[in-house]
């Protein structure tokens, strides 16, 4: 029993071995320097937060509050359902820059079998209330 772990070990430390880089590359700054790092940090946060369902979503309400404000403010109405038509083709286009990333989740090779989250789970996390 304890050879099958030894070889366990071993064959671990083999795989951990082959994925380390043989030297690591030096890092380069870029040509503001650490800046540009710390320029696009707002912006990831802001791609966590606007996802293209909620820009569809908020397009779809802007388009409702459009028509509500058609009867008692039409000036105001034209800019909203502007604003919610740019809102969707910015939404829609979010599809395409980066689609959701799956991945299956593996532990030794093998993948893992988890249970799928209901409904209501995948609605809450979309949501972002977890």
């Amino acid at each position: 029993m304890p050879e099958k772990y030894q070889r366990e070990i071993e064959e671990i430390l083999r795989k951990v071995a082959e994925l380390q880089p043989a030297r690591p590359r030096p890092r380069r700054p870029g040509v503001f320097g650490g800046v540009s790092r710390q320029a696009r940090r707002p912006f990831a946060a802001l791609r966590r937060t606007l996802s293209p369902g909620r820009l569809l979503l908020a397009s779809v309400a802007l388009v409702l509050v459009a028509i509500v404000l058609r009867a008692r403010v039409p000036d105001t109405a034209g800019v909203v359902a502007w604003a919610a038509i740019v809102i969707f083709v910015v939404g829609y286009a979010l599809f395409f820059v980066a689609p959701p990333q799956r991945y299956q989740k593996r532990w030794r090779g093998r993948p893992i079998a988890s249970a799928t989250p209901g409904w209501w789970q995948r609605l809450r996390r979309w949501l972002g209330l977890r």
